[in-house]
């Protein structure tokens, strides 16, 4: 760097070498005085550097000793190509940033590290060691493996060039830097990990996942319950690199908000409403968690039943907004009213019917944003509750949910009723044809 560069950086004077003393006032003094005084809060614990094969790192991350997947951690995001100039980079002994670890150490005294940065890296060299990419030679572009794999697995054609045994022995002793931090609490791994973010920049919906609040903790609770395999898993809907919080997220924002003012919920909100809302120190009372649940237990009753989760399949994928609106659906007419107005399990599974029919019908495509948004909470809003009868007993209603088979998506009549629902007041829509089928009678979904 240039002298000119350094006076650029710490503005110093020209004629640094002068003998004359600065003269300090009193109030110059003072100042000083107070920058004495000043101390640093919050700091964290100096981190030590250490270096480990590419061996050790591979063996930790197959025995579980080290987390690539903190809840705050994007999604495996580089591709292959990214990922097989990672490992020429390390054959080749360019700079690669250091791996950044949070480690604790367990009552046995074994240490198990959380990867705070560096997911992308180390899933590159276990992909690379695994066989299933290759490292490629800069100067042919000749492409060699680490090992072979079972070729039944994998969809490969050829013959493959596997590496001698010396660069196989001379990559897993490459020695790979990392910085380690410990006595971390969750709180410190996430603003860590949103400083050091200065690659591939952060999806909103990442920016979602890495906020730790009350109001997040709850939500991230609700995921790791409703979200598995056998449970919302089962849908074919978009989870990758935060859609499945920023999708929980509005919905809970909305129920919420719904509680305390109805008139209020004319959308799914935007990004930065729920980003404020999730960062708020308040959390949720019990009742609002206990009819949380019950929504997402209801939502997974309808889509893991034989009886009632064909409308769930009717289209090749639930877009985010429909996860968003089909909870929410369930939460107004299912959980909150009174027992002998909430819509049973079939009616439920056939609003739900109707509303992916109708957001088709009236919207070029199912965007998440706020005009599609806006006209499916219009729609939620217009249905009516359940009929009620002075037989009606909540076990009947039991013996309805569990006795009455499901019709199959085509047999449904694809409108309802005009409904309204029993709400403080809201706007009503032009009519509005319902979609249907072909040869059934077209209903006015909505009240003119």
């Amino acid at each position: 760097m240039s002298s000119s560069e350094f006076s650029d950086v710490y503005d110093e004077p020209e004629d640094s070498d002068s003998e004359l003393q600065p003269t300090f006032t009193k109030s110059s003094q003072q100042k000083k005085s107070q920058e004495h005084d000043y101390r640093l809060q919050r700091s964290l614990k100096p981190p030590r550097a250490t270096t480990y094969t590419a061996k050790a790192l591979y063996e930790q991350i197959y025995s579980s000793d080290v987390n690539l997947s903190p809840e705050y951690q994007r999604d495996v995001v580089w591709t292959q190509e990214k990922q097989t100039n990672l490992i020429d980079s390390i054959y080749r002994n360019f700079y690669i940033p250091p791996i950044i670890f949070a480690v604790t150490v367990e009552d046995d005294g074994s240490e198990h590290r959380t990867c705070i940065d560096g997911k992308q890296r180390l899933t590159s060299i276990q992909l690379f060691m695994d066989g299933l990419i290759p490292h490629r030679d800069s100067m042919t572009g000749q492409k060699y493996w680490f090992k072979n794999v079972d070729s039944s697995k994998f969809k490969r054609t050829g013959r493959r060039q596997l590496l001698p045994n010396k660069l196989r022995t001379t990559f897993s002793n490459k020695q790979i830097v990392c910085v380690e931090y410990s006595e971390l609490t969750d709180l410190d791994e996430r603003d860590i990990f949103k400083r050091v973010q200065q690659g591939m920049a952060l999806t909103p919906s990442e920016k979602l996942s890495v906020l730790s609040t009350a109001r997040t903790v709850f939500i991230r609770k609700l995921l790791s319950t409703y979200v598995t395999d056998e449970t919302l898993g089962k849908l074919n809907w978009d989870t990758a690199r935060g859609a499945d919080v920023r999708v929980f997220s509005h919905a809970v924002f909305c129920m919420e908000l719904w509680i305390f003012n109805p008139d209020e919920v004319k959308s799914h909100g935007t990004l930065q409403q729920v980003e404020k809302w999730l960062a708020g120190a308040e959390d949720f009372t019990k009742d609002i968690k206990a009819q949380i649940r019950e929504t997402y237990d209801i939502y997974v009753k309808i889509a893991t039943s034989s009886k009632y989760r064909e409308p769930l399949f009717a289209y090749k994928k639930v877009s985010p907004l429909e996860m968003i609106f089909i909870p929410l659906l369930i939460f107004i007419h299912g959980v909150i009213p009174p027992s002998e107005s909430r819509l049973s399990l079939k009616k439920l599974s056939m609003q739900i019917s109707d509303l992916r029919s109708f957001v088709r019908k009236n919207n070029t495509d199912v965007r998440m944003n706020a005009r599609v948004g806006k006209s499916m909470m219009e729609y939620i809003k217009q249905l009516e509750p359940e009929p009620t009868s002075k037989t009606f007993t909540k076990n009947k209603r039991q013996r309805e949910d569990g006795d009455i088979e499901h019709p199959s998506v085509s047999s449904y009549p694809h409108s309802t009723s005009q409904r309204t629902l029993p709400t403080p007041e809201t706007s009503t829509l032009s009519s509005v044809s319902s979609a249907d089928e072909p040869g059934s009678k077209r209903k006015k979904m909505f009240t003119s």
